[in-house]
């Protein structure tokens, strides 16, 4: 989607590709501009689109945000996904192991269950801590009936990857936010040089050459953007 405040309707992430096609179009028809407004058109005007689309171009878009948390999301998905086995065979052992310094109710498997079935990643944090601590509290009876230092370890590892991920993917979303929002002066910027290229465009060939004018209107412009990325 677009981002707030911005000069443009379009998704944010539109608006590189748009100008660069913009570019290519003017470049084509750089003598007529320059003819129609010489003191416009002059030597600095690419240097200085060049300038504000490379400045546009290194900022991250929402949609890069998007992407990389719900990539993360994905993997702590397919993390989460190993928990159940491990809490089912942990619960077969603690059922029937002697001497638990708290009772099964009370060990973190049942809050661990509930927190993951909810995706209540603050619940499930605080679950497995409880459980894991725990589990190194009662690791003698909890061995007599089959239970590996190594299964301990390994929910441990699963623990830590799936809070990095989370605190990632928070960092992620939230870090995007601010750099949309920080930004957006400088898709601005990009986009008001465009606009004059665009407006000139129309002025140059309209009614003129329809080819050429379709170079210079966004509609046009949005389509070829939105057939090559679909392409891609």
């Amino acid at each position: 989607m677009g981002v707030s405040n911005a000069d443009f309707s379009f998704r944010n992430e539109e608006l590189v590709p748009l100008a660069k096609l913009l570019r290519d179009q003017y470049t084509q028809d750089e003598a007529d501009f320059v003819d129609l407004l010489p003191k416009v058109y002059t030597k600095d005007f690419l240097p200085d689109y060049d300038a504000r689309l490379t400045a546009a171009d290194a900022v991250v878009s929402a949609r890069v945000g998007q992407g990389q948390a719900a990539a993360l999301g994905a993997r702590m998905a397919e993390t989460g996904a190993a928990l159940p086995a491990l809490l089912n065979r942990l619960e077969a052992r603690a059922r029937r192991a002697e001497g638990l310094t708290v009772p099964l109710k009370a060990l973190g498997l049942q809050a661990a269950r509930a927190a993951l079935k909810l995706q209540d990643r603050e619940r499930l944090d605080t679950a497995l801590k409880l459980l894991l601590r725990n589990l190194d509290d009662n690791a003698a009876a909890l061995a007599e009936q089959g239970h590996a230092a190594a299964e301990t370890a390994r929910l441990r590892t699963l623990h830590q990857s799936l809070m990095q991920d989370s605190a990632a993917q928070d960092a992620t979303q939230t870090n995007s936010q601010r750099l949309t929002a920080a930004n957006v002066a400088v898709l601005n910027h990009l986009y008001a040089a465009m606009q004059h290229v665009l407006a000139d465009g129309k002025s140059l060939y309209r009614g003129v050459d329809k080819a050429r004018l379709k170079g210079y209107t966004v509609k046009e412009l949005l389509k070829r953007v939105r057939q090559e990325r679909k392409a891609e």
